[in-house]
């Protein structure tokens, strides 16, 4: 097929547009190599410029990952400064992301508790409140939103993060002065 009929072939939708349900993209499939003979990439200089989610979900995950290095750098700084974080409490709408949660305790080599409810800021205030007319004392927390589950750190990727958070410790450094 020559290009000039790739380009009728992908206008008139055969591997072009996508929708719900239609392509192999929305049910999980991340095999770029299948993606690119499905449209046609079959010679040499043929390229495939793919427009789903398996780039976006690279570019979370990069970006989740990066994250999750800055709270462990944060953590650093705590230890250095003398106070070990005794117990990491998760909060926020970003605990329902597995993979940024896990990457967090994965990067720090620290335990997660994530409590029943997660979006705490408004169960905090009620919490206080009732702190505050003596119906519950400090400890109380731990019955009105007791622990749900851990996030535990997966010790089979701690070699590659190790790596990872030395180079993301490292660019700072030689990028300082690009930064002013």
């Amino acid at each position: 097929m020559d290009n000039r009929n790739r380009r009728r072939s992908h206008q008139s939708g055969r591997g072009g547009h996508r929708t719900r349900g239609r392509h192999p993209g929305h049910h999980g499939t991340i095999d770029a190599a299948s993606e690119a003979i499905s449209v046609g990439v079959l010679d040499p200089g043929d390229m495939l410029v793919m427009y789903d989610s398996t780039i976006f979900i690279i570019a979370l995950r990069a970006l989740f990952e990066g994250i999750a290095c800055a709270t462990n750098h944060v953590f650093e700084t705590y230890v250095e400064a003398g106070q070990e974080p005794r117990c990491l409490l998760a909060a926020g709408g970003g605990v329902q992301n597995r993979v940024w949660a896990q990457a967090t305790s994965d990067i720090s080599g620290r335990i997660q508790r994530v409590r029943e409810k997660t979006l705490g800021a408004s169960y905090g205030d009620a919490f206080l409140a009732a702190l505050a007319v003596g119906d519950v004392r400090r400890g109380d927390i731990r019955t009105w939103n007791p622990v749900a589950h851990e996030i535990i750190p997966n010790p089979t990727t701690r070699d590659i993060y190790e790596h990872r958070y030395r180079t993301f410790r490292a660019l700072y450094p030689c990028t300082r002065e690009l930064m002013q």
